[in-house]
């Protein structure tokens, strides 16, 4: 969706961040209903933010990935061969495997 800003009319759209919007006329109201925010805070009851709001549908996608690959019963309990091989991996901190005695100890 999208909101005017109420001191100069700007149309501002909210990607990803809380409902707190401060107009690049300095005007600071709440995305979701439009009322002014005072002294640093809302004047309303809405959430100062939502979930789905906090990240980009990218950012979700390669959590809920991260989020599967954690759930794996084997996830860093062996070695990476790539990163033994030849110090490093090409899936970095996405691999399931450890690089590393330090990881493989933390997730046992």
């Amino acid at each position: 969706g999208e909101a005017a800003g109420e001191g100069c009319g700007a149309m501002i759209e909210l990607d990803t961040g809380c409902n707190h919007i401060t107009c690049k006329c300095g005007h600071q109201f709440c995305y979701e209903c439009g009322a002014k925010w005072a002294a640093g805070r809302s004047t309303c009851q809405c959430p100062v933010w939502r979930e789905d709001n906090l990240m980009t549908e990218l950012e979700r996608e390669r959590a809920e990935r991260q989020d599967r690959r954690r759930d794996n019963p084997r996830y860093k309990t062996r070695l990476c061969r790539n990163y033994l091989r030849t110090g490093a991996c090409r899936f970095g901190r996405a691999c399931v495997f450890a690089h590393g005695q330090e990881e493989l100890d933390g997730h046992r």
